[in-house]
């Protein structure tokens, strides 16, 4: 219902400086984005009036940003809350640098905070309802899944040394002793050279 709602705002609004495709191969939607969907530039829907409207991101990755991106090209002031203390989520915090160049995803998140989009990292979030009082519109979540499912093992309990794939990228533990991954697909690869 929000996303509809969303969808019917943005269709409502006036378009000045519409997108004309100058060659044989492009369209009004090259933009890659809303910008390119309502048929307006970049510099001009972010140069536009702003609305007022608040929307509040909570989460940093991908899914995130690229809403904040969207919601500041409408004329909305995004504001994006994460944990961590820099934006981008796993593709700046939990790809190893020998899978995925981690500057090319910074520069990507520098891009959207360029649009006016405000980050807040460092921080958790307990309840969506003090968002909205204090003056949010609008909330997206995109906290994705930086966590493993359940428990490593069978067993209620854990040993202290053992930890999930997604810890050992994200967090850069440092091996003690000998090391084993147990695992066969790319993460257990990852992690694996990423510990040696």
């Amino acid at each position: 219902m929000a996303i509809a709602a969303l969808e019917d705002f943005a269709a409502a609004f006036a378009l000045p400086d519409l997108v004309v495709p100058d060659g044989p191969c492009t369209s009004r939607f090259e933009a890659r984005s809303v910008a390119g969907a309502v048929g307006r530039a970049t510099l001009a829907a972010v140069s536009a009036p702003r609305s007022g409207k608040r929307v509040v991101i909570i989460g940093g990755g991908p899914a995130g940003l690229a809403c904040a991106h969207d919601v500041a090209l409408l004329g909305h002031q995004a504001i994006v809350l994460d944990a961590r203390n820099e934006p981008g989520g796993l593709m700046t915090g939990g790809i190893p640098p020998f899978r995925f160049p981690a500057a090319a995803a910074r520069a990507e998140c520098a891009g959207v905070v360029a649009l006016g989009v405000e980050f807040r990292g460092g921080g958790t979030v307990g309840s969506l309802r003090p968002i909205l009082d204090g003056g949010g519109d609008a909330i997206f979540l995109a906290i994705g899944a930086p966590r493993a499912a359940g428990p490593l093992l069978e067993s209620t309990q854990q040993h202290p040394d053992i930890f999930d794939a997604m810890d050992v990228l994200s967090t850069h533990i440092a091996p003690v002793g000998q090391t084993i991954v147990a695992g066969q697909g790319t993460l257990a690869v990852d992690a694996a050279r990423t510990i040696v």
